[in-house]
Order: C-alpha cells, then sequence, then structure tokens
C-alpha cells in the first residue's frame, strides 16, 4: 500500500472512531432504529433466507435487535468467528442469548465448539460494519481485512456456475461516516449499498 493512502486510511480511523465514540447511548439507539426499520423493509432481506450479521461494539450501529427480528421472521441468522489464521468463519446462531461468548477483540461471536459453520456462498445477505464509508460502495473498517477477504470468497468464480449467485453486501452507517470518496485500492470489495439513519445509498462502483 503506497504510504500516502496508508496515512490518509490511519487518519480516517482515528477521526471518525472519535467522532462515532462520542454519540450518545440516545444516538445509538435512536439512529439504529430507523436504519433497522429500513434493513427490515428492503427487498434484498426479504428475499434472503440465510442473514449473516455482526454483533455491534464501540457504538457501531446496533445490531442484537435487528438479529432477533430476523430469526421472529423464521430467517436463518450468522455471526463471524474471527479466526486469525483462517479470516471470518461464518456461523450459524440458534439463541443469541446462550450460544455467545466474547472472542477476538471482544467481539461476542458464536462459541467455537458449538460452532455450526456454513460456507460463505450459502449466506444470500451480509450486513457488513465499518468505520467509513463512501458512495461508490469502498469501506475502512479497523484494518485488518477480515471483511475483504470474506467477500473475496464469496465473489470468487473458479470452479462456480457462470450466473452463481454471491451474498448482496449492505453497510449500516451512521450518516455522518458516508463521505463522498475514501481512499481504496484496486483489492479492495465494494459494497452493493449502504443504509444510514436518512438514505438508502445504491453504490455506483458496484453498478
Amino acid at each position: 500500500m503506497p504510504q500516502q493512502v496508508f496515512e490518509e486510511k490511519s487518519r480516517l480511523r482515528r477521526e471518525y472512531l472519535k467522532l462515532r465514540g462520542g454519540l450518545t447511548p440516545v444516538d445509538v439507539c435512536k439512529k439504529s432504529k430507523q436504519i433497522g426499520e429500513k434493513v427490515l423493509a428492503r427487498p434484498e432481506f426479504t428475499a434472503a433466507q440465510v442473514v449473516m450479521f455482526y454483533y455491534s461494539m464501540r457504538n457501531e450501529v446496533y445490531t442484537p435487535e435487528l438479529l432477533r427480528q430476523a430469526q421472529a421472521l423464521g430467517k436463518k441468522v450468522c455471526l463471524p468467528i474471527v479466526s486469525t489464521r483462517r479470516g471470518l468463519l461464518v456461523s450459524r446462531v440458534d439463541n443469541i442469548k446462550t450460544d455467545l461468548v466474547p472472542g477476538s477483540f471482544g467481539i461476542m461471536e458464536p462459541k467455537p465448539e458449538e460452532s455450526k459453520l456454513i460456507p460463505p456462498n450459502d449466506v444470500d445477505l451480509i450486513l457488513v460494519p465499518g468505520v467509513v464509508f463512501d458512495e461508490g460502495g469502498y469501506r475502512l473498517g479497523y484494518g485488518g481485512g477480515y471483511y475483504d477477504r470474506l467477500a473475496a470468497q464469496c465473489f470468487a468464480k473458479q470452479g462456480r456456475p457462470k450466473h452463481y449467485p454471491r451474498p448482496f453486501l449492505i453497510g449500516l452507517a451512521y450518516e455522518f461516516q458516508v463521505l463522498q470518496e475514501i481512499p481504496h485500492q484496486k483489492h479492495d470489495v465494494c459494497l452493493d449499498a449502504i443504509i444510514t439513519e436518512s438514505r438508502l445509498i445504491f453504490c455506483t462502483s458496484t453498478l
């Protein structure tokens, strides 16, 4: 990665983590509820049988309630398990009250010894967290590249039928986290859409 791009990404992460950290619990609850309602109304969500969530932390768009609503609608719900060796593993979750433990980086994830792993390509919809997003569909996470590698697995065409479906990727963000453009590289994976409390963005990079 060119040094200038690395430094700009680092600066943006610091700036927007600080901004997000300044949200009050009331802010997070109100905005997350608005975002969740938009997710539930999307045809991509309605059609999806298997949905991969992230378990929110550090003032991210709150997901546990949305996860419970998806289960109530009869959808198969999944969460990632972070493996430093294998990247993000996708595991089905049946009971978020009893099936989860703190994992890597303190994020709640399925108990490894009781995980129900499924291939990433079995997922219809992935809800993606991030620190900063842009309108073209690019995102900055925490710098580990876990979601980029997972998405790359889903997009890989080797050994798959030409029109094999891939998961639809939706980033969940507060409006202030979405910029017109952020630094990116050719290997960075684009989201299909971003949902904030005030709008739905179909990402131009995926069209």
